[in-house]
């Protein structure tokens, strides 16, 4: 049996270790919450537990799928970046593989998912709203809620439909693990 990868990296080791001090191999990481900086290894930096995990289409936690992606691609793009080092002229695959790994790198780490998060939380809400400024389409919404629920909503409609109209009394978070 595999054994499950917790330690998902946001920016690969072999990326990092770029950055690290030559004289000790380590990195100067800032940590922005406490306002300080502290040395650490680029094994034990940028990374998070089950960062890359996912419910798959059957409902089970998949932490590897995602993760091994990411692995493969890092495993790939590592000698491109000796390449680029040593001065050396790329192939056309090796440009696409470097051009896919920038854009990785863009879009895997915290504020990217935070932003994407966040941005998601905003449409639910406008939707919500919407559908709450007209009370016909509100009723077939928790019509069709309780068709495939079996629930029936309780809430009044007009107080349901005040409480989603008004968005500063309630907060939408949306999350990858659901």
């Amino acid at each position: 049996m595999n054994k499950i990868k917790k330690r998902h990296h946001y920016l690969p080791e072999f990326y990092l270790r770029g950055f690290a001090d030559p004289s000790s191999s380590y990195l100067w990481m800032y940590q922005k919450h406490c306002k300080s900086v502290k040395p650490i290894s680029p094994h034990n930096a940028a990374v998070i537990t089950f960062y890359y995990s996912f419910k798959n289409e059957i409902g089970q936690l998949d932490h590897d799928t995602i993760e091994n992606m990411m692995a493969d691609i890092e495993g790939i793009s590592a000698p491109i970046f000796k390449k680029i080092e040593n001065k050396e002229k790329l192939t056309e695959d090796e440009r696409r593989t470097f051009s896919l790994f920038l854009a990785l790198i863009r879009i895997r780490v915290p504020n990217f998912r935070e932003n994407i998060e966040n941005s998601g939380a905003e449409v639910i809400k406008i939707i919500m709203k919407d559908m709450a400024a007209n009370e016909e389409k509100f009723q077939s919404v928790l019509e069709t809620y309780k068709e495939h629920t079996g629930e029936e909503v309780t809430i009044p409609i007009k107080e349901l439909r005040e409480f989603a109209l008004n968005d500063s009394r309630y907060k939408i978070k949306v999350k990858p693990i659901l």
